[in-house]
């Protein structure tokens, strides 16, 4: 994997991480854990599944450094 796509494909992922680190970095563990309504995932599920995928697409290219 190289070229210019993968030069953009990887700065967007910097770019996203780095953004979610940023406004998630102060939550508590309550306020991650908190339902909007009783049906609703909380935050801290979709942060947990964003670093799930994150870790699959690492492992996928293992000699990629992406974050």
């Amino acid at each position: 994997m190289g070229g210019p796509l993968n030069d953009i494909v990887v700065e967007r992922i910097h770019r996203v991480h780095a953004y979610l680190v940023g406004v998630t970095d102060e939550l508590t563990g309550a306020q991650l854990a908190r339902r909007i309504t009783p049906t609703a995932t909380p935050a801290g599920w979709h942060l947990w599944h964003i670093a799930r995928w994150a870790d699959r697409l690492q492992a996928s290219h293992p000699n990629r450094r992406f974050l």
